[in-house]
């Protein structure tokens, strides 16, 4: 009766006509022959109708207030409405959390890698320096991209003689040993000429930074700066770090500064910077005697400049590419020389030209640009799958407030402001779903950076935290989902009709078919096909590497590095203290086998070079065998067969007759797989009439997997004795391998203490079993086969709540056609296989239309990632998941329809 009461008296001031009251009245009377009193049924309509009356005397005055206010009554209004609908606002939130957090840490990485930029000052002036020449004389020793490499006389030549930029600097980056009075590491450092910093426009956290002065030729100064990160981990942000000496390949340097600064590769983080003419101190033991600062054949620094204000990038190059021709054309005369002999006019075949330098030499996104957009690819489908169940959420709800948006219309509001309500509780889900987004991203974000292996060289190079950037896309993407998605349940608002909707039989707009629900479910299905297919091949591919067969044993076989050159010790220091370390190592319980290589297993390094074969002259496109050198017990303790001839012997020495061991590869190749032959066959680095083939091939072996799984047969590989390796005046690193007779745990502890004992400053790397370097190695593929299969069990668990919600509604729109076709005969077999056929012919639908969409999406991974394995049958499986899991989903609302009782229902209707 109150309400009753307040409609007559707001009747002429909100002007109510008759035939809505008469509405009303029929709404009670209806209730009233259902067998209900007159005050339930009041109190029935007072709930159905009138929470939107009482709850703010709304006026035609109040609807048409100002802007501002009304906006704040409807964020009101759309906050107590999802507070009346726990379970929707609940739900609609997680759903749209799940794909925002997603998104949001993929997208952390993506920025990252791909967006973001040098932490300098105009980060966008900077231009990166890059040649190619057709000729190839010299020797490079570079990080990346070799194009982005010059000699450090063709740095001074371009940076004298350019007008067009504030400054160009060089840098170059070298593993390091440095000592202090508490630790030895190795680590990374990068040489930087004196100009670096001021041309970066970079300043120090602490200290000062490298200057000019430091940097004079074959006269610098030895200073160092600490970058924060290597600051903070291994100093414990210590400020009475400056002025304190340290000592980096057994060189005294003195830490001068702290920079806030991670180098220009993204990828490998320098711990300290040190002055480019200091680099021969540094590298003497490594280098033994050759001057890279005065080589001009020798391309191992990177140049970065910044353009003068008001210069052209186009500009800029057309000057510096003269200015290289002429280096290019002076050095020809000059090397003609120095090396006796013409160049050919090759030499002169040269082009300079400028990249864009914001965010630095790139090498991360090089090694992880492709998977990374290829895990954005699929997160964004995730996030559409769950905006299209929360189109389907927001669709029933707003089928299910029809009759209250009728009376609101009828109060004096117009379609506009309905309109408006609407987009603000959807505004307010997506701000919900934003920071529920975040606060999941971030976890996700961790997650992942935890499944890096320390050992990888981007463990440092990817950030935990969210930055603003991120965070904006983050709080972007959710409001926009929500808005966009909030736009059907607006049109629905707009389409009221208040006489209709308020009629107790009145059909929804969207119909008893419910299409628009339908076509999104199949959308959904489509989506998720395509990510299980994707998922299904990565993890295939993951399979497959897993299970290659590597051409050695792995089990009980445990490996590190040292790399004693690095504390400028000379070549019979080295080679003695490698000794020492293997003679210790082969006294530690369990050890059966112990045997070092320049070159680890699985390592991703490699060196190679052009090679002269007696007898054979080469007709196609030359190759380089890879090269190794490594002890007598290196191929009998990684249990690679021998197939003919001997292995090395302790005869084989640096006095002896140089001899090499050949892979199969290498018989294809020169001795047309005729392995008699090879061992016959006499072999020389390098190439020209003026090679003297002085190694002779002892032995052959099988191909193996020794720079990485996913790098298939890395080409011919040669094998040589590592006490020959001296011959050549240069150190080399070792990897050790030792083979014990059981699990090797706890091995590493021992490995470190009989290390210690041969030398108290030598630091040891990489220390792991050979299993566990095999899973790193593939590190990438375990990764992406790792999210591939949680986004496609995400998605394949949305669609599954989707399709129980249009199938949930469907049975609730049709509860009393059910019940009538029960009370009629018809069985609850024939009902469910009603409902089961519906299903069928949405999943069936979805599938199909998922097929295209996820050859598609195949053939776009497969451009950036290498997949292998049978498609057809991933395609067969993903598509009996989904209808195994829709089924699932699906038999609930059945089970409902098949249990109604028809005489209830009917009375309720």
């Amino acid at each position: 009766m109150r309400l009753w009461r307040w409609l007559h008296q707001r009747r002429e001031e909100d002007d109510l006509d008759e035939e809505l009251q008469s509405h009303l009245r029929m709404a009670i009377a209806e209730r009233r022959e259902r067998g209900e009193s007159e005050e339930s049924a009041r109190a029935a309509v007072l709930r159905e109708f009138g929470n939107v009356l009482l709850v703010k005397e709304v006026t035609r005055n109040q609807w048409g207030s100002r802007w501002g206010e009304a906006l704040m009554r409807d964020v009101r209004r759309g906050l107590r409405q999802l507070r009346k609908s726990p379970a929707f606002t609940i739900t609609a939130v997680v759903m749209l959390a799940l794909g925002i957090g997603a998104n949001t840490a993929v997208f952390s990485i993506f920025n990252q890698v791909v967006l973001r930029t040098l932490p300098v000052r105009n980060p966008h002036q900077l231009v990166l320096l890059s040649q190619k020449s057709a000729s190839t004389e010299g020797s490079w020793s570079s990080w990346g991209d070799d194009t982005l490499y010059f000699s450090y006389p063709a740095y001074v030549a371009l940076r004298d003689g350019n007008h067009t930029l504030d400054g160009l600097a060089a840098s170059a980056f070298s593993g390091i040993t440095l000592v202090t009075q508490n630790f030895a590491d190795n680590t990374i450092a990068e040489y930087v000429t004196g100009n670096y910093f001021d041309v970066l426009g970079v300043r120090p956290i602490l200290g000062r930074l490298i200057k000019t002065q430091d940097d004079r030729l074959h006269a610098g100064n030895p200073v160092a700066v600490l970058s924060e990160d290597y600051w903070q981990s291994h100093f414990g942000s210590d400020t009475s770090i400056l002025n304190r000496v340290v000592k980096i390949n057994g060189q005294s340097f003195t830490v001068v500064g702290i920079v806030g600064y991670r180098g220009l590769t993204g990828e490998y983080i320098p711990a300290i910077f040190i002055p480019m003419a200091m680099q021969h101190a540094v590298m003497a033991g490594r280098d033994h005697g050759h001057d890279r600062l005065t080589d001009d054949l020798f391309y191992w620094i990177n140049l970065i400049g910044r353009l003068k204000p008001g210069v052209t990038q186009a500009y800029a190059q057309q000057e510096l590419n003269s200015l290289w021709l002429d280096w290019h054309r002076s050095a020809f005369v000059l090397l003609q020389h120095h090396h006796g002999k013409k160049f050919d006019r090759e030499w002169m075949q040269t082009k300079l030209s400028l990249r864009d330098g914001s965010q630095g030499l790139g090498f991360l996104e090089s090694a992880l640009g492709d998977p990374v957009r290829v895990l954005f690819w699929m997160v964004s489908i995730v996030l559409l799958i769950a905006c299209a169940n929360l189109a389907n959420l927001l669709l029933i709800k707003a089928n299910a407030r029809q009759r209250e948006w009728a009376v609101q219309h009828a109060l004096g509001a117009s379609r506009w402001q309905l309109c408006r309500q609407t987009l603000v509780e959807g505004l307010l889900l997506g701000i919900l779903g934003s920071v529920v987004g975040l606060l999941l991203g971030m976890v996700t974000l961790r997650v992942i950076l935890r499944m890096i292996p320390d050992t990888y060289a981007l463990k440092q190079a990817l950030l935990p935290g969210l930055d603003w950037r991120v965070m904006i896309f983050a709080v972007l993407l959710g409001i926009t989902t929500s808005l966009v998605f909030s736009l059907a349940p607006t049109l629905i608002s707009l389409q009221v009709d208040p006489l209709q909707a308020l009629h107790a039989g009145s059909r929804t707009v969207i119909g008893r078919r419910s299409n628009p629900l339908n076509f999104i479910v199949i959308g959904e299905i489509a989506l998720s096909m395509t990510l299980l297919v994707s998922a299904g091949l990565v993890a295939m591919t993951l399979y497959r590497l897993r299970t290659l067969n590597l051409g050695y044993t792995t089990t009980h076989l445990t490996t590190f590095s040292v790399d004693a050159s690095l504390l400028n010790r000379q070549n019979a220091e080295v080679k003695n203290e490698y000794k020492a370390i293997e003679t210790e190592l082969r006294h530690l319980p369990g050890v059966t086998s112990v045997s070092y290589a320049s070159i680890g297993m699985l390592a991703g390094d490699e060196s190679g070079s052009s090679v002269a074969v007696r007898g054979f002259t080469e007709t196609g496109p030359s190759i380089e065998p890879d090269r190794n050198w490594v002890t007598p017990g290196f191929l009998p303790g990684l249990q690679i067969p021998l197939l003919a001839g001997r292995n090395f012997a302790e005869q084989d020495s640096e006095t002896s007759q140089k001899v090499a061991i050949v892979d199969e590869d290498f018989v294809k190749h020169y001795f047309h797989g005729n392995i008699s032959a090879a061992l016959d066959g006499q072999m020389a680095w390098g190439n020209g009439t003026g090679v003297k083939t002085d190694i002779q091939i002892v032995g052959v072996v099988p191909v193996v997997r020794s720079v990485s799984l996913t790098h298939n047969a890395n080409g011919p590989m040669v094998y040589m004795p590592y006490a020959q390796s001296w011959s050549n005046g240069r150190s080399h690193p070792a990897t050790f391998y030792l083979r014990t007779m059981a699990s090797s745990a706890g091995l590493a502890a021992d490995i470190r203490a009989a290390v210690r004992r041969v030398d108290h400053d030598l630091p040891i790397t990489d220390v792991e079993t050979m299993q566990e370097r095999v899973n790193n190695s593939i590190f990438q593929q375990r990764l992406m086969a790792t999210l591939a299969f949680v986004m496609g069990a995400l998605a394949l668990l949305l669609s599954a709540i989707g399709l129980y919600g249009v199938l949930a509604y469907a049975v609730a729109q049709r509860i009393q056609e059910i019940a009538i076709r029960i009370a009629l005969g018809a069985s609850k077999q024939h009902v469910s296989r009603m409902l089961m056929q519906r299903m069928l012919i949405l999943v069936g639908t979805g599938v199909l239309a998922g097929v295209p969409l996820a050859w598609l999406g195949t053939r776009f991974m497969a451009s950036m990632a290498t997949l292998t394995g049978n498609a057809t049958w991933v395609f067969l499986f993903s598509a009996s998941l989904l209808f195994f899991v829709c089924m699932l989903a699906g038999s609930l609302p059945t089970r409902r329809a098949t249990s109604v009782e028809p005489i209830r229902v009917l009375r309720a209707e």
